[in-house]
C-alpha cells in the first residue's frame, strides 16, 4: 500500500510529505464609531472584545489551560499514535490496556473523526486529535466547532516536530485557543532547543526520542548505548521547561523495531527488554504526565508495525504503569510530581536513584530507575541493598510488579538490589499483592 509517507533523517519520524501552508489572512473589521443603536452591531463588538481577551489570556497566562489538561483521566495517561483511517485500531488499544489515542494523520473529515471519537468514548479512550498540515483557515474552524465538545476529545495536535516540518500556521493555535471549551494545544518536538520559540502555542509539551535511530551497526550492537541512557536525560529537559513554564508533560517513546521481514529503521538491532523499561519507565519516574508510543506507519491495519517481541515488551510495560497509575496520577498536580518524595528515606543518592512516589486510599506506589553513572559509559553502576523507609507501612510485604515477587516490610523499610540501569516498581497493598500474583501474565 502507498501511504505516502517519507522517512526522515534524524531524529524525525517517518511521516507525511510536506504541504505548503496557505499564509494567514488577518481581518479587520470596519466598524462604526457613530453611537448608532444597532444591537447587531453591539453583538458583534462584544464578540471580538471577548474573543481578543481569551486569545490574550491563554497567551500571557500560560497555565490557565494545561494544568487541567490531562484531569479527565482515571489514571496515568498512556496510549499510542493511531490511525484515524482505521477507528477498529482502537480496539487493539483498548485490550492492551490503552487509556489515550493520538488520532493520526489530520484529514479534516469531521464525519469520520466524530465516528473515531464516538468509538474511543464507548471504550473510554480519550483521544488527542491532529491538525497538522491543514489546507485553510476555515477547515481548522469548521472542524474545531464539530468537534470541541465531544466527551472523548482531550485537545489538539498543533504541530509535529516543528524543528523539522515547520511551524503551525498562526491561524491554528488562535483558532483552538479561543474555542469554548478551551481544550489545550499539543506539539511535539525532538529537540530541546526549540522549546522556548512554541511557547505561546503550546499548552501540553510533548518530546520524542527513538533509542539507537541513525546508529551504525556497530553503535547500536552496544548494549545500553548512549542513545538508550540519554532517556532519562532528555525526560529529564523537557519536565524541567514543562514545570518551569507551568504545562503538562508527554514524553513519546519508541514503539517499533524490527518487522516480522526483518526490515529496521531504527539501528541495527531491536532494544533488550531491560533498555525498554529504563528507556519508557524513566520518563514517568522524572514526572513526565503521560507516556504515548510512536510506530512507523500509522496507516498500516496495525497500532503494532513492529514485531510480536517488542509488541509483548510495550503490553508489559503498560500493564506495569496501569498498575501504579492510580497512585502516580495523584502527584500530577503538584511541583514536584512526587519525584524523590522527602516522605520517602532511600539509603542512596539522587545521582545513583530517581524514584517516583504516590498514594490512593490504602495503596501506595513507588517507580525506581537505578541512574548511577548513565552518562559515563554503558556500564553502570549496580545498586545492591538499597533499602526504602516509609513511616507508617501497615502492608507484610512490598509487591515488586511484573516479576513475580515479593519483599518483607520491617521497621518501616524495605530492601532491593539495583542491577545497572535496572528498573522496580513496587505497590504497598496486602490486597493487591494476591491481585498481581493471579495477573502477572500481563506484565511478562
Amino acid at each position: 500500500m502507498n501511504t505516502g509517507l517519507v522517512v526522515v533523517s534524524g531524529q524525525g519520524k517517518a511521516k507525511a510529505a510536506k504541504q505548503e501552508m496557505p499564509s494567514s489572512a488577518v481581518i479587520i473589521r470596519n466598524r462604526d464609531k457613530k453611537r448608532a443603536p444597532v444591537p447587531k452591531f453591539l453583538l458583534a463588538f462584544f464578540i471580538d472584545i471577548v474573543a481578543i481577551c481569551v486569545v490574550a489570556f491563554s497567551i500571557l497566562m500560560p497555565g490557565s489551560s494545561q494544568n487541567v489538561a490531562l484531569s479527565a483521566l482515571d489514571t496515568y495517561a498512556v496510549g499510542w499514535y493511531s490511525y484515524i483511517g482505521e477507528p477498529s485500531l482502537l480496539m487493539e488499544l483498548k485490550d492492551a490496556g490503552c487509556s489515550l489515542a493520538l488520532g493520526w494523520p489530520a484529514n479534516f473529515d469531521s464525519g469520520q473523526a466524530k465516528k473515531y471519537l464516538d468509538l474511543a468514548q464507548s471504550l473510554g479512550i480519550k483521544v488527542i486529535m491532529s491538525l497538522v498540515k491543514p489546507p485553510s483557515e476555515e477547515a481548522v474552524k469548521k472542524m474545531v466547532r464539530a468537534l470541541n465538545r465531544h466527551p472523548a476529545l482531550l485537545g489538539w495536535y498543533i504541530a509535529d516536530e516543528p524543528e523539522e516540518f515547520g511551524p503551525p500556521p498562526e491561524f491554528v493555535y488562535r483558532i483552538v485557543s479561543s474555542t469554548t471549551p478551551r481544550l489545550p494545544a499539543f506539539i511535539v518536538h525532538y529537540d530541546e532547543k526549540t522549546f522556548d520559540e512554541f511557547r505561546t502555542q503550546t499548552d501540553v509539551l510533548m518530546l520524542d526520542h527513538y533509542p539507537g535511530y541513525g546508529l551504525s551497526d556497530a553503535e547500536s550492537e552496544i548494549v545500553f548505548n548512549w542513545t538508550v541512557r540519554a532517556s532519562y536525560d532528555r525526560w529529564v529537559a523537557g519536565i524541567k521547561w514543562a514545570k518551569l513554564n507551568q504545562k503538562k508533560f508527554i514524553a513519546v517513546a519508541l514503539g517499533y523495531g524490527a518487522t516480522e521481514s526483518g526490515s529496521h529503521i531504527s539501528g541495527a538491532r531491536d532494544l533488550s527488554k531491560a533498555e525498554y523499561r529504563y528507556h519508557v519507565l524513566s520518563a514517568i519516574a522524572a514526572g513526565a504526565d503521560g507516556l504515548l508510543f510512536w510506530h512507523t506507519d500509522p496507516q498500516a491495519d496495525s497500532v503494532y508495525v513492529t514485531n510480536s517481541r517488542i509488541q509483548s515488551i510495550i503490553n508489559g510495560l503498560i500493564a506495569i504503569v496501569n498498575a501504579i497509575g492510580p497512585e502516580i496520577q495523584t502527584t500530577s498536580t503538584r511541583l514536584d510530581r512526587g519525584i524523590n518524595d522527602p516522605r520517602v528515606s532511600v539509603s542512596v543518592t539522587p545521582a545513583q536513584l530517581v524514584f517516583r512516589y504516590g498514594k490512593s486510599n490504602l495503596r501506595r506506589a513507588i517507580l525506581a530507575v537505578n541512574i548511577a553513572d548513565h552518562t559515563k559509559n554503558n556500564s553502570g553502576t549496580a545498586l545492591p541493598g538499597v533499602r526504602f523507609t516509609l513511616e507508617g507501612l501497615g502492608s507484610r510485604s512490598v509487591s515488586v510488579v511484573g516479576e513475580n515477587r515479593t519483599l518483607p516490610i520491617s521497621n518501616s523499610s524495605f530492601t532491593d538490589d539495583f542491577a545497572p540501569f535496572e528498573v522496580h516498581a513496587y505497590i504497598i497493598s496486602e490486597e493487591e499483592e494476591q491481585h498481581l500474583r493471579q495477573n502477572g501474565d500481563k506484565f511478562k
